[in-house]
């Protein structure tokens, strides 16, 4: 996850890596100075009960931590919490500034050990999708070889433990309901969801799901009135 903080143009540049063995290119996010950012990080269950580390990078093989599960916490604008029940660690980044430029990492081991870096079987372009109502919204998920031959599906709601209020499962490489059409590209590793008619109540997280790892999508359906805002908050996921 490289962060980019331009004191020129005054907005931040947030590069999100595709997953690891993939084919498919990074992908970034833009939200201005003074804002915050939020990571959410994923992990296996069988990190549950270990410490996690929010590290800033120093060359390829070594991180200096900023905040960790244990202590401290909080760190200026920077905080962690962990939710061993969901396996999510959260970390927030708040009234980001240029100094703040880096690349930052979530790791699950000691600090030092890179192999523990956030590199996702399941991601997406962008995390934050919006779409003018009466038109169409398209989220692109990413998938890493591995899951190949898992089951994918686009889900409403719901948290990455399950609890979906709805969901579209690809039957081959495509998949209709109503309004949403879903095609996967096992060439690129991609699946694409696109939401057509967009109505004001389609605004809602959604997950992108491969097998048994998810990763979120927030659709946010804009009517005329704001549908050149400036901006709000982000959230990236690993």
């Amino acid at each position: 996850m490289l962060i980019l903080i331009s004191a020129d143009i005054q907005y931040v540049v947030v590069l999100l890596t595709g997953p690891k063995n993939s084919t498919v290119t990074d992908s970034q996010v833009t939200l201005y100075r003074g804002q915050s950012l939020s990571a959410l990080c994923p992990y296996d269950q069988r990190y549950k009960e270990d410490v996690k580390y929010w590290c800033r990078m120093k060359g390829e093989l070594d991180c200096a931590t900023i905040v960790r599960t244990d202590f401290p916490l909080r760190r200026g604008d920077v905080s962690i919490t962990d939710d061993p029940s969901q396996h999510v660690l959260t970390v927030t980044m708040h009234n980001l500034q240029t100094q703040d430029t880096g690349e930052y990492v979530c790791i699950t081991t000691v600090p030092g050990s890179i192999p523990g870096r956030c590199f996702p079987d399941v991601s997406v372009r962008s995390n934050m999708v919006s779409g003018k109502e009466g038109y169409s919204a398209t989220a692109e998920c990413l998938y890493s070889d591995i899951m190949d031959d898992s089951e994918k599906m686009w889900c409403r709601n719901g948290t990455p433990a399950g609890n979906w209020s709805s969901c579209l499962t690809a039957e081959g490489e495509r998949a209709s309901q109503e309004r949403m059409d879903l095609i996967i590209n096992t060439w690129s590793r991609t699946f694409t969801v696109t939401m057509r008619n967009l109505e004001m109540n389609d605004t809602d997280w959604y997950w992108c799901i491969a097998g048994d790892k998810q990763i979120p999508v927030y659709i946010s359906v804009l009517n005329a009135s704001n549908a050149s805002g400036t901006g709000r908050d982000i959230w990236i996921f690993c």
